[in-house]
């Protein structure tokens, strides 16, 4: 093996260590991932902050490096304490969209949620003719794209964010705020692909047919229906992904851990390896099955009244 290559192995063993140490800090509630990750995104706003300080070196060559590295630090550290960054890259009246869309006599919904920067919150609407409604408030440099067609009774609503071109090469600005609430009118296929920030979906009183979910960043809050015979398909992405059951739901979770633990409250049994029912578990009645794919982050099963 060449010296190069020896010394690369050598700094695995650390890099795998940190990893690990850094996950089961997380695991034990010490900080969260998300949070971890939203804090390094916040110190990668201060880009261009280095790019001044590679110009300033370069202009006076390198003669007052010292000076030049101290005002960055400086200037650096005030911007983030006191958000300055925010305000000098994406300040101003954050931009709200509203979302109406009528059911129009549609027998069932197939309905595509897509975040970007930003919480979401999603719930049921009981009685509304509305399939999708609340509203959007977009991050700095986001717009709000909607789309639905209609075919067949069946409504196929797509709500995503998207980044203008200029948001690309920056990491500044403001997230933003998904309240959104779904129609229990008719039956409901739901795809929600995650961004970067916390997400808390409470599909109670919701007729399911079909969930996907791709966690992205950040911390996942689902609760599940009392009633039904629905599949939900979880891709844990970075952070906690906590699953709320009804009691006296019939629920299956088959579980495929990634760097993290699985743990459970309110009585859920454990079945083989990979496999959790739930308190009200009875394969004679319509159950729901859950398969969720571990990402970075721990998984908790709790029961809710």
């Amino acid at each position: 093996m060449n010296e190069t290559g020896k010394g690369r192995s050598e700094y695995l063993p650390y890099i795998l260590i940190g990893a690990g140490v850094l996950v089961l800090l997380a695991n034990i509630g010490w900080f969260s991932v998300g949070g971890l990750l939203s804090g390094l995104v916040s110190v990668l706003q201060l880009w261009p902050v280095a790019l001044i300080a590679v110009g300033a070196d370069m202009l006076t060559q390198g003669k007052h490096r010292a000076v030049v590295i101290a005002v960055a630090l400086v200037v650096g550290a005030a911007l983030f304490l006191t958000n300055g960054v925010t305000n000098l890259f994406g300040g101003g009246t954050p931009k709200v969209e509203q979302v109406a869309v009528p059911l129009q006599g549609a027998s069932s919904a197939r309905v595509r949620l897509s975040s970007g920067v930003g919480d979401v919150f999603i719930a049921a609407a009981p009685g509304s003719q509305e399939a999708v409604s609340g509203e959007v408030q977009l991050a700095t440099r986001e717009r709000l794209r909607q789309s639905t067609q209609f075919r067949n009774r069946v409504l196929d609503v797509e709500i995503a964010s998207r980044t203008n071109a200029l948001g690309t090469i920056s990491f500044g600005g403001r997230g933003g705020e998904w309240n959104l609430r779904l129609s229990d009118r008719v039956p409901v296929e739901l795809e929600f692909d995650g961004g970067v920030g916390e997400s808390r979906l409470d599909l109670r009183g919701l007729n399911l047919t079909e969930v996907e979910i791709d966690a992205g960043v950040g911390n996942v809050e689902l609760t599940l229906p009392a009633t039904g015979a629905y599949r939900v398909d979880i891709d844990a992405g970075v952070g906690q992904l906590v699953v709320r059951v009804p009691a006296g739901a019939s629920v299956r979770l088959a579980v495929s851990t990634g760097l993290g633990g699985v743990s459970t409250t309110g009585g859920f049994e454990r079945s083989g390896n990979d496999v959790y029912l739930s308190p009200g578990y009875d394969a004679r009645v319509p159950t729901a099955e859950v398969s969720i794919d571990g990402g970075v982050g721990a998984i908790r099963f709790e029961v809710v009244q």
